[in-house]
């Protein structure tokens, strides 16, 4: 058991390491107050069953005045059911949340991405990106 638990770590490294190099086509800042803080209109980073794209897409994000976010992995948070077989093998795809806060923001917030399908990105209101 703890075998497959090595070889599924690795992969998620290794999915990681070679994603580094992806560069996001941003379509400007977001004037839906939605968009990423709801689970009905996630960040759509793409990138099938690649792990890694939701992670290197908030490594981008810094709060209203340009500071760095604190952030942590909630973890799954909904689901909806798969609309293409090509994008995961699971039945369902899943939603994942981030908890982000800095000292501009009065409490945490929660973004929602999707890392299965794809869409037009944007940076959520409130939020800078950072080549």
């Amino acid at each position: 058991m703890k075998l497959i638990s090595v070889v599924t770590l690795f992969l998620f490294l290794m999915s990681f390491n070679y994603s580094k190099n992806i560069e996001f086509e941003i379509k400007g800042q977001s004037e839906n107050k939605r968009y990423g803080y709801s689970k009905k209109e996630p960040i759509r980073v793409g990138g099938g069953s690649s792990a890694g794209y939701h992670f290197l897409f908030i490594q981008h994000l810094r709060g209203p005045n340009g500071e760095k976010l604190e952030v942590k992995r909630i973890g799954s948070c909904g689901n909806y059911n798969n609309p293409d077989p090509l994008l995961t093998k699971f039945d369902k795809g899943i939603l994942t949340c981030f908890s982000i806060n800095c000292n501009a923001f009065k409490k945490p917030r929660v973004l929602y991405f999707d890392k299965y399908r794809n869409g037009d990105l944007f940076i959520p209101l409130d939020l800078k990106w950072k080549n």
